[in-house]
């Protein structure tokens, strides 16, 4: 497991599943029967958060908020996991038949006196709190298939969202591939191509070359702020940009 989760070599995505996969299931085993109090919360997140940043190779002397280390992983707070399995257990516990022994364990009254003081904490008491903290009301755990259909279009809405997001970056990373091998040429042109004018002292178009290098830098810098202001005709600009890199290219060649 460290040598997983400790390695820099490994997808913060891989690790993230190995985490939700093993680690926080190992840490809450058994937790839909627990009566958490905030002093079980607080020690679990402090773990979470040690463990997170462990994982991330973040000590305290970086002053990286935690939040950031979460989000960077995708990684709920275990406080809320803590919730959500102890109402899925409620709610089957509800959907359960009435002979059952979970059915009957909810609705179990041990006889006998209380001790003085305060009161533990009781599994239905942190029960109570988590379903104010969400706002729901223990008879909407029969209504399934209602939620299942709110699931269900909520989750082809998402994946229409998704699909139109995902091709607007596939979009994007044609046209900045499209870019990168652009510039490669047009450094490399500009780079040796001045060198070699300047070492040429007996060329008689050095002054053409020269003033088409500099153009052809400029149609450059033209394309890198389209860009940056995200304007409409960024196919034309490479075309005429990369219509220039052939031309001195062309120029370039007739004197080499």
């Amino acid at each position: 497991m460290t040598g997983v989760l400790c390695d820099k070599n490994v997808p913060d995505r891989f690790k993230s599943k190995v985490y939700r996969a093993v680690v926080r299931s190992a840490a809450l085993y058994g937790a839909e029967c627990w009566p958490a109090t905030k002093e079980v919360e607080r020690r679990l997140s402090v773990m979470e958060t040690k463990m997170l940043r462990w994982t991330a190779g973040v000590t305290r002397a970086y002053r990286i908020r935690n939040e950031k280390i979460r989000e960077r992983f995708g990684i709920a707070p275990i406080a809320d996991k803590l919730r959500e399995i102890r109402l899925r257990w409620y709610g089957h516990v509800l959907r359960a038949n009435e002979d059952t022994i979970c059915k009957e364990g909810l609705d179990l009254e041990v006889p006998g006196k209380l001790p003085e003081g305060r009161p533990k904490q009781r599994w239905l008491d942190t029960l109570h709190a988590d379903l104010k903290h969400v706002g729901v009301h223990p008879d909407q755990a029969h209504d399934r298939i209602c939620q299942k259909t709110r699931s269900y279009r909520f989750d082809i809405t998402k994946m229409n969202e998704l699909g139109k997001a995902n091709r607007k970056v596939n979009d994007a990373c044609a046209d900045l591939k499209k870019l990168r091998n652009m510039r490669q040429t047009v450094l490399f042109i500009i780079e040796y191509g001045i060198a070699w004018i300047h070492m040429e002292k007996n060329l008689s178009d050095r002054a053409l070359i020269k003033a088409n290098l500099f153009q052809l830098l400029h149609r450059y810098e033209e394309v890198i702020s389209m860009i940056d202001y995200q304007r409409s005709n960024f196919n034309d600009s490479v075309g005429s940009l990369n219509s220039s890199v052939q031309k001195t290219i062309e120029m370039i060649k007739r004197y080499v």
